[in-house]
């Protein structure tokens, strides 16, 4: 078996539609907004030296997160089905889709942290086998959202770091590959080799699985000896998870407004927990872009005008308090200020524990 991998290797080779927006290559962002519709993320590896014809026995893409986010993803991953795909610059989501298609459900998206796709060898296998597929091609893919909560989060692209952004690795096998490598001594202990493997899957895995840790994940955690820090999800074997502890996560909440005739907004929430929590704070602005808050973002308006939009929150013991201001203007002396109104801004409040507690 052989196995190949290859980063995305160009600005122009990967890149996102957000709903209504245009094409824009050198990002990458996964799921849905709540005011311009569905994400298409779309991707294309250079120099793919899997032969025509192999057969494709594993593959994936993995990312690097570059957001927190808590919320539940339900994607839908595609290969562009062509030949040799030809590059991003300009809007891919109206090229042929293959046939085969895999879902990737995801419970939320840690900060820096890998994350694989759902096996997609289908995928890969419908491509090598066209008529035109040649070793040395190069292979595409699109990820659309196939149902999710209007959030998305965004992953490292190519112009943010050539050494993390999206990964394609496949394996596969020739036909002039020895049937007889499978049996080969030095595989024996895989578990698809080993028939105690297969004959015992019901004990001590299903067993183990109960209590689990929450499936938003966690940020710190430290595991018992003889346990992987890096797999372990069992709350028992771990000495410490901030999933339930200190910087713990309690909830994650949308703060919605409208801009009044002054272009404002004022709103707020109840969190009840009788102290000030530690809490981060996001807005989409005007652009669709995910930003922190407080902060003031300038983008332009029209040929003449200057769009700015100013952000900030403040929080209390029983209450998280948001507000918004955004007006267009012309940056001249006596030049026009106009607010604008009726613009719909949510607020994303991630809220956590700042003392020790049993609950999550």
């Amino acid at each position: 078996m052989t196995d190949f991998t290859r980063r995305v290797a160009n600005s122009n080779d990967d890149g996102v539609k957000r709903g209504s927006l245009s094409w824009d290559v050198g990002f990458t962002y996964l799921g849905d907004d709540s005011f311009f519709g569905d994400f298409v993320a779309g991707l294309r590896f250079n120099n793919v030296t899997v032969p025509k014809d192999a057969t494709i026995t594993s593959a994936k893409i993995t990312f690097r997160s570059k957001d927190y986010s808590p919320y539940n993803y339900y994607l839908k991953v595609y290969g562009i089905d062509e030949d040799d795909t030809a590059d991003l610059s300009s809007d891919p989501t109206g090229r042929t889709k293959t046939t085969a298609s895999v879902d990737w459900d995801h419970a939320g998206f840690n900060t820096n942290t890998d994350i694989d796709t759902s096996e997609i060898k289908t995928i890969v296998q419908e491509i090598v086998n066209r008529a035109g597929w040649a070793s040395g091609n190069d292979m595409g893919f699109l990820i659309l959202d196939d149902g999710g909560s209007s959030h998305y989060a965004q992953m490292y692209d190519y112009a943010d770091s050539t050494t993390v952004c999206a990964l394609l690795t496949i394996s596969y096998t020739t036909g002039s590959e020895s049937a007889s490598i499978s049996a080969s001594p030095s595989v024996t202990p895989s578990v698809s080799m080993s028939g105690s493997k297969s004959a015992s899957p019901s004990s001590s895995v299903s067993a183990s699985v109960s209590p689990s840790l929450p499936e938003y994940g966690f940020g710190i955690k430290i595991s018992k000896p003889g346990y992987d820090v890096k797999t372990e999800m069992n709350p028992e074997n771990l000495i410490f998870t901030s999933a339930y502890g200190a910087l713990g996560w309690r909830e994650t909440v949308d703060i919605e407004g409208t801009t009044d005739a002054n272009g404002e907004i004022e709103a707020e929430y109840s969190h009840g927990l009788g102290y000030i929590p530690l809490i981060f704070v996001y807005v989409t602005n005007y652009a669709g872009q995910k930003i922190a808050v407080p902060s003031k973002w300038e983008s332009q308006w029209d040929a003449d005008e200057t769009l700015e939009e100013n952000f900030y929150w403040y929080v209390d013991g029983t209450k998280i308090y948001v507000k918004a201001y955004s007006h267009h203007y012309q940056p001249v002396m006596g030049g026009t200020d106009t607010a604008l109104v009726g613009k719909k801004y949510t607020f994303q409040a991630i809220i956590y524990f700042n003392e020790m507690n049993d609950e999550y």
